[in-house]
């Protein structure tokens, strides 16, 4: 597997903006937070200066015929995201083949006002593999990206309806053989249950986040979602796995349980399973408090 210290979270369409995801940070573009900086009287860009950027890996992590969470972002193509209070309330999206055949529209409200990071979680089943465009509009401006949607067996990371991989996870209790369990600070309530003994016998919520080493910012502010969130889920174990349980990226690698077990190339990551040990909701890179509580409520 690749390793994680060297992949884009956070990837712009052609040309644009490229965030560089946690862990090396050699190549991270600067990740700020900014409105769209242009010449008008309002201090606004216009919407052609507005770039459709994917918050996933656009190339191995859809796949088809079966429902998908593809979230997007607004960039400004001369640098940095679009503030909350700066992006459209909702995008329509319209979704089509690279032949331009029509496979379906979706009107997308904005997320991320808790987070400081405005995005668009876009749900879609892809029909076939191939190469998609999504498209939407900005202020009469045409935004356009392309995203490549797998064949199911080329693709293994586990899906809603799949079971949840459950290997030994370290905990306090028993690290392993790891040098750090958590780079929270102050470390996260989750490390006192090992997934391998929780899958299947409880529902849990298994979250993957590094957030002393996330470029864009984001593994922290998720799982500090999870943290404000857990009190009030009764019945629900709640699991999280650091990236780097051996030291500083790039010179420590990332656990296999990330690379291997569950076959990611990125981070962070939500998945929630129900007592049977069966996925019930997945949450990709980047999600807002309300989209937390719709996956835990799966399980509810």
């Amino acid at each position: 597997m690749p390793s994680l210290s060297r992949r884009s979270l956070l990837a712009g369409a052609a040309g644009a903006l490229v965030l560089a995801a946690c862990g090396d940070d050699d190549d991270a573009a600067d990740t700020t937070t900014t409105g769209p900086a242009g010449t008008g009287e309002d201090g606004t860009a216009p919407a052609g200066d507005l770039v459709l950027g994917e918050a996933f890996d656009r190339n191995r992590l859809l796949v088809a015929g079966i429902p998908q969470r593809a979230a997007y972002l607004l960039f400004v193509s001369s640098g940095g995201l679009v503030r909350p209070d700066e992006a459209p309330d909702t995008l329509t999206f319209e979704v089509e083949t690279e032949d331009g055949d029509p496979i379906g529209t979706a009107d997308v409200a904005r997320h991320g006002d808790d987070i400081d990071r405005a995005y668009y979680p876009l749900a879609m089943t892809f029909p076939a593999p191939g190469i998609h465009k999504v498209k939407t509009t900005v202020d009469g401006a045409a935004l356009e990206s392309l995203v490549a949607v797998n064949d199911t067996t080329t693709i293994t990371i586990p899906q809603v309806g799949d079971p949840l991989p459950a290997p030994p996870t370290p905990t306090l209790a028993l690290p392993l053989d790891t040098q750090t369990i958590c780079t929270r600070d102050p470390a996260c309530p989750f490390h006192g249950a090992s997934l391998e003994a929780v899958v299947g016998s409880a529902p849990v919520a298994f979250i993957i986040s590094t957030p002393a080493y996330c470029n864009t910012q984001i593994c922290g502010p998720v799982l500090d979602l999870l943290v404000d969130a857990a009190p009030s889920q009764s019945g629900l174990t709640f699991v999280h796995l650091e990236v780097y349980p051996y030291g500083a990226p790039p010179d420590a690698p990332a656990s296999a349980i990330v690379t291997d077990a569950f076959a990611l190339t990125y981070e962070p990551v939500l998945f929630v399973a129900d007592a049977t040990g069966a996925v019930t909701a997945r949450l990709d890179n980047i999600w807002d408090g309300t989209e937390l509580a719709a996956a835990l409520a799966t399980v509810a």
